[in-house]
């Protein structure tokens, strides 16, 4: 069974492998990746 949180507006569920593209994308926005320690930017390409 997987984590999922749930609310009528939001969904939260651990990341999988087809979230690839997507965490690329935004990681690679300068404006999100300065609020985060741990990201570096710009990621490296394949590096989600």
């Amino acid at each position: 069974m997987r984590d999922l949180i749930e609310t009528p507006t939001l969904t939260l569920r651990p990341l999988t492998g087809t979230d690839a593209d997507a965490v690329q994308r935004i990681l690679g926005d300068a404006r999100v990746a300065r609020m985060l320690r741990v990201a570096p930017h710009p990621l490296p390409e394949g590096a989600a």
